[in-house]
């Protein structure tokens, strides 16, 4: 378990982003243009930006300009972003919805420090099912649409039902008004169920942490949840697969990580079979900074086998084809998620989904009928 693979541009970023000391330039050239591509690859830019402020190193002069203009433009769309996110936010709760947002500007909010730094496309929020078709009625008051896609899976009440029990988000496109924000994604669960079902509305927000938000209350799970979520997406489905990632979750531990209980945070890790992922993730923290705040049950030695060159690669390297995306998923959670049921669960899981032969014929034509240039009918 080692990062020497890493280039010395990435080398570089992963410094840059990742350490709390003033990154060191290395005496050997260093190409100031891959660093940039690699910063947007990954979505850290605006760090760039923030740690070199008006001291960009010597040789950096061609994309100082580039960087700082992009992290500025990037600042502005995420305040209007957060905006957004508590237009809508208030306009669930208000309408008794059970819901709260997560990731995108809020986490930038709490655990950057500025909510311009924090790179994202979307605003998520988390709902509970029972609260999803009167949350699509309320996002269409708010500007935004169901995609082409649901919008044609949902059409027919048979289709609906089994889109719900088979999937777990809804993707929203804004109108014109609404052009600052690329999709609002309303989740119920944390991935599709076929991978596992970790947690529902009820058990996350079970003793909410509040914050007050530019003079709005925002309700989310408490940190403890807010640790496992992040584990699930960036290390489960993502598989650590973008400085980001691990940008998110050094930032969560230096602010969360003394108060945090881990004993609870284990336990649970260990119930639903994300030992090793989590501890991967860890083990990338203590690998980029030389600091982990962590109370561990586990020696990084348990994880002497995880592909971490794979996470490497995909930090410098634009993905190859081959499996689809939910088949890497698949693959990687048979390889790294613990205990026999939770891996029998797995293959159970998809074993049913390939039963819901109406929708999956329906997503078929769906994607048909787009390769031609035609909508279904």
């Amino acid at each position: 378990m080692s990062t020497h693979s890493l280039s010395p541009e990435l080398a570089l970023l992963t410094a840059i982003c990742l350490s709390e000391k003033k990154p060191v330039v290395p005496q050997a050239p260093v190409d100031w243009d891959k660093l940039v591509r690699l910063a947007r690859r990954n979505g850290v830019l605006a760090l760039v930006a923030d740690r070199f402020g008006a001291s960009f190193p010597e040789g950096s002069a061609s994309v100082a300009g580039e960087v700082t203009r992009d992290s500025v433009l990037q600042a502005m769309h995420n305040l209007m972003a957060m905006k957004k996110m508590l237009d809508v936010y208030r306009g669930l709760c208000g309408a008794g919805l059970r819901v709260f947002p997560m990731k995108g500007p809020l986490w930038g909010w709490m655990y950057y420090g500025n909510t311009g730094l924090r790179s994202f496309g979307d605003l998520d929020f988390f709902i509970d099912e029972n609260d999803l078709r009167q949350g699509i009625g309320i996002l269409r008051d708010h500007g935004f649409f169901l995609d082409g896609y649901r919008s044609f899976l949902l059409e027919k009440n048979r289709l609906t039902r089994a889109y719900v029990r088979t999937d777990y988000q809804l993707a929203f496109a804004p109108y014109e008004s609404a052009r600052n924000v690329q999709l609002i994604e309303l989740q119920w669960r944390n991935t599709y169920p076929r991978f596992g079902n970790f947690y529902s509305y009820a058990e996350l927000m079970d003793r909410p942490a509040c914050y007050q938000v530019s003079g709005h209350t925002v309700r989310v799970p408490r940190p403890e949840y807010q640790l496992l979520m992040l584990t699930v997406h960036h290390g489960l489905v993502e598989q650590w697969g973008r400085i980001k990632y691990l940008s998110d979750l050094v930032l969560f531990l230096r602010k969360e990580a003394a108060a945090l209980d881990w004993d609870f945070v284990w336990a649970e890790s260990s119930a639903k079979g994300l030992d090793r992922v989590l501890l991967a993730g860890l083990y990338l923290v203590s690998a980029f900074t030389g600091d982990l705040p962590v109370r561990m049950p586990y020696a990084f030695e348990e994880i002497a086998d995880y592909p971490f060159e794979a996470a490497y690669r995909s930090w410098e390297e634009e993905a190859s084809r081959g499996l689809t995306k939910s088949g890497k998923i698949l693959r990687y959670n048979l390889r790294h998620r613990k205990g026999l049921a939770n891996r029998w669960a797995l293959l159970k899981g998809h074993l049913l989904y390939l039963t819901e032969w109406r929708l999956l014929w329906h997503k078929a034509r769906w994607y048909s009928r787009k390769r031609d240039g035609a909508r279904p009918d």
